[in-house]
């Protein structure tokens, strides 16, 4: 069970580490994420992702945010496209960075 713990750790690390990366090189694809975030998920989420009647979200990966988005527990449905998952993942990457 241990050593499960520890592929999904570097598995999330390469996640978060990719979303950076992805972030980094498109600020305008984060830009374009924080308003859509702002618009649709910062009610809940907090404008940073850090939770405010919902769970923190800053640095999820965008599988995570492609299965929230289809409703996934006490969180309904959003309709929202494939780039706006991808420009929201983005912002919530920049979220991670110190």
């Amino acid at each position: 069970m241990c050593g499960h713990r520890g592929k999904i750790a570097k598995r999330a690390l390469v996640a978060l580490l990719v979303a950076g990366q992805a972030a980094a090189q498109s600020p305008d694809l984060a830009a374009t994420g924080k308003a859509v975030f702002l618009d649709l998920c910062s009610g809940c989420h907090g404008e940073r992702g850090q939770g405010v009647n919902a769970p923190e979200i800053a640095a999820v990966p965008r599988k995570l945010v492609a299965k929230a988005v289809r409703g996934v527990d006490q969180m309904p449905e959003i309709e929202v496209t494939e780039a706006e998952i991808d420009a929201i993942t983005a912002f919530l990457a920049t979220l991670a960075a110190p």
